[in-house]
């Protein structure tokens, strides 16, 4: 008794279909069930400047909560008292005289990494009876890594009134006297603003 198995064309073009398509996938789930590839480099073989820190790896910066999101949970916040510098040669000023340079001793506080403008502001006299006006001084305060950075610097009086919108008033100090050059002093009363 021979079996005799009668397949109409179409029906075996349908299985030679379903054959191929089982085994393309089988081809495709082998390829991809394996490891893929590294396709270049990792975050700790790529080399980025950072301001302040010199040239760090990616994923250095990334663990440090310098870049990107990282640091293991968080941002590093800021908080300290940096000394500023104001020049005190006032330009245009009964020529140019001067009320003498100042450290000021500012409380400084970030939340995360980045930078904040800090304004000095004060009126100025260089005699009692000669008031030039009000003056700012401007520094650029960073947060970097959890240490703040920026006021080593000297800032130079730049006259006018500045707007104060977008700061806030952090400290204001008692006013200096200077001698001027003759027997009247000059003064400073000098107040601290960082911005928001």
């Amino acid at each position: 008794m021979a079996l005799k198995i009668q397949i109409e064309k179409k029906y075996l073009y349908l299985l030679v279909a379903i054959a191929v398509f089982l085994v393309g996938f089988g081809i495709v789930f082998a390829a991809y069930s394996q490891a893929i590839p590294n396709p270049g480099h990792g975050a700790d073989q790529v080399l980025i400047s950072v301001p302040g820190q010199g040239e760090m790896t990616l994923q250095s910066a990334i663990d440090q909560g310098i870049c990107c999101g990282g640091g293991g949970g968080g941002a590093q916040p800021c908080s300290g008292n940096l000394n500023l510098i104001t020049s005190g040669r006032v330009s245009g000023c009964r020529k140019g005289r001067v009320t003498g340079d100042s450290i000021w001793t500012v409380p400084i506080s970030f939340s995360d990494s980045g930078s904040k403008r800090v304004m000095l502001v004060s009126d100025v006299r260089v005699r009692k009876q000669a008031n030039c006006g009000t003056f700012h001084w401007d520094f650029t305060i960073s947060c970097v890594n959890g240490q703040l950075s920026g006021g080593t610097t000297k800032a130079s009086p730049i006259r006018g009134n500045p707007s104060t919108s977008g700061y806030t008033h952090v400290k204001s100090w008692p006013a200096r006297y200077y001698n001027s050059g003759d027997s009247l002093n000059g003064y400073i009363n000098m107040k601290a603003y960082v911005q928001n």
